[in-house]
């Protein structure tokens, strides 16, 4: 299968969990997405950016995605990265293991030239979060921003 280049701006993966620095807001009580949600935002907004609004549409596709990878044990992009409604679709993936912290995934994007020009990328107003738990534990993540 070919990915479409026109839709998709950047796609990189990424084994999260390395000894890297910068603070992360969190939210407590919110779901494991919320504070996902809340931690690249809060990267955004330090960067100047405005954050990102959440779309149910990407979070639907990102969470089935993580499911699947979860259930597959696999770990890569998806073929075709498109969503009704939006021009242009970025993703970002992790494995989170058991016992790392889920800011240690985002400073992980952060520091990864790829990652954060996804992150902190003007055009992309929305957001999908996605994450499921596989065999041992292992979080997977799937983030998808957007652009209308």
């Amino acid at each position: 299968m070919r990915r479409h280049p026109a839709r998709v701006s950047a796609a990189a993966c990424l084994l999260a969990c390395g000894v890297l620095t910068t603070a992360v807001p969190t939210t407590a009580g919110a779901s494991p997405a919320g504070r996902m949600l809340a931690a690249l935002n809060g990267a955004r907004g330090s960067h100047g950016e405005s954050g990102a609004r959440l779309s149910q549409r990407l979070s639907r596709k990102s969470e089935a995605y993580a499911r699947y990878l979860a259930r597959h044990s696999a770990f890569h992009h998806a073929t075709h990265l498109h969503a009704a409604g939006f021009r242009r679709v970025g993703e970002i993936l992790a494995l989170q293991p058991r016992g790392c912290a889920m800011r240690r995934v985002v400073r992980a994007w952060l520091h990864s030239a790829v990652h954060r020009r996804i992150i902190l990328r003007r055009s992309y107003h929305w957001v999908g979060v996605g994450a499921a738990t596989g065999r041992g534990g292992m979080r997977y993540w799937v983030v998808r921003f957007g652009r209308r």
